[in-house]
């Protein structure tokens, strides 16, 4: 959407799209409004899991974009990505399981599409009996419970899934249009949301949930094999605060020795060092049943040719881009592998 209006300046950009904010454009301002138009067309455009963006030049006017996900007919597309699965079933079979309890279609498609951008995979029970057969069976790492239900309703759902020792600890997380958290905490929930739900931060507290309810009697061991110290350093500033714990290996050889002495939670690896390169190092851990369930990331500057991820397929969990890679996304998808291997 293009108008040829005043524009807005660059400065009032970032505060345009909170609640009540009106940008002022001077004594002559003839606009009134309360703020809130743009606020509600950016959150029902993530609902969708799309975005909104917009560019705008003073006493030019602005242009405002929104952008909405489409299902790809006759194939698959790929959205780019710093992060690569290498395997499409070993990636999705490390993605934490969330069950999903919603009679309601359109609610359940908004959901699914938060969980997967948040690096989820779901399941869905559309009555409250599914729901507690469901939870027995797949023991998910959290549920999302809606609470008017067929058959029976979300507060006996939850009473239920409390009262059974095989599901009373999986977090569950109320997504419901019916506003009573107070209730909702009494009979066990760990945190309630109100439809529409906020995706940010649904995905915040399932993050949180699904990580610190699996590990946090414990400190997850992070073995980082790199052969330049710099690199040692940026990655345990980026893992220590996140709550890991950071072995050091400086080099492909001492990165082995260490895998087998130490055997630690997860391995972060990088390709390209002199003598025994990272590929070595996967070959050498994958060949000893001490070492080879323990999962692999590749950290590394290195583009990958496809004789490199043939080699690599099915070997490790997934490959970051050094020169790209953020230092929450990386922990987020060290915390999604720990509690993955918790549940199993």
């Amino acid at each position: 959407v293009t108008d040829t209006g005043i524009g807005i300046a660059h400065d009032e950009l970032s505060r345009l799209f909170t609640e009540f904010h009106q940008v002022d454009s001077g004594p002559g301002r003839q606009q009134e409004g309360t703020g809130l138009g743009l606020v509600l067309t950016k959150r029902f455009a993530e609902l969708h899991g799309g975005s909104v963006s917009v560019d705008s030049v003073v006493g030019r006017g602005s242009t405002f974009t929104i952008r909405l996900p489409l299902e790809a007919e006759g194939g698959t597309t790929h959205a780019p990505s710093e992060l690569i699965p290498l395997h499409r079933e070993a990636a999705d079979s490390m993605r934490p399981l969330v069950l999903v309890v919603d009679d309601n279609p359109g609610a359940a498609e908004i959901l699914s599409r938060h969980l997967d951008a948040g690096g989820f995979r779901m399941e869905l029970a559309r009555t409250g009996t599914d729901a507690l057969r469901m939870a027995r069976r797949l023991q998910p790492a959290a549920i999302t419970l809606d609470i008017l239900l067929p058959e029976i309703d979300g507060w006996e759902v939850l009473s239920r899934l409390k009262a059974d020792e095989a599901t009373r600890n999986i977090p569950v997380l109320v997504v419901s249009v019916v506003d009573k958290p107070a209730l909702g905490r009494a009979l066990g929930a760990i945190d309630y949301f109100v439809k529409p739900v906020d995706g940010k931060a649904l995905l915040s507290r399932l993050g949180q949930y699904t990580f610190t309810s699996k590990v946090k009697d414990e400190t997850v061991r992070v073995l980082v094999i790199d052969d330049e110290r710099a690199n040692l350093d940026l990655i345990e500033t980026m893992l220590t605060p996140a709550g890991f714990g950071v072995l050091r290996a400086n080099g492909g050889r001492e990165g082995i020795d260490m895998a087998k002495t130490q055997l630690p939670n997860l391995i972060l690896l990088d390709l390209m060092m002199p003598e025994v390169t990272g590929f070595d190092v996967v070959e050498a851990l994958r060949a000893e049943e001490l070492t080879r369930s323990i999962p692999i990331m590749v950290l590394t500057a290195k583009g990958l040719t496809d004789d490199d991820k043939q080699a690599l397929n099915g070997q490790v969990a997934a490959i970051f881009q050094r020169d790209s890679v953020a230092g929450t996304e990386l922990t987020d998808w060290l915390k999604r592998i720990v509690a993955k291997r918790r549940d199993s």
